[in-house]
């Protein structure tokens, strides 16, 4: 016995999909956006096309499992190291 959303969302997976990248798209732009009071936005390149492509492969998650925990990885320590997760600046206490 299955519930209905379940029902649904085996029956319309890659509308499921497809929303679940659009949700995690939003939720980086975001989450990019929060800054720490007294900094500044790093001058480095806009993550924005890292998150499209985590997000991209995020369509091909039920045949390509481990290829989509890779390249959203990868693309997540790109954003790391272009500077953009919130970060306290400055001396430490």
């Amino acid at each position: 016995m299955s519930i209905p959303w379940q029902q649904y969302a085996d029956e319309h997976a890659h509308t499921v999909d497809t929303m679940t990248a659009a949700l995690v798209f939003a939720a980086f732009q975001l989450g990019s956006e929060i800054r720490v009071p007294g900094t500044h936005r790093p001058d480095a390149l806009n993550p924005i096309a890292l998150a499209a492509l985590s997000c991209g492969t995020l369509f091909r998650q039920r045949t390509h499992p481990r290829t989509v925990v890779t390249m959203t990885a990868l693309a997540a320590a790109g954003v790391g190291a272009l500077g953009h997760p919130v970060r306290r600046q400055g001396r430490t206490p």
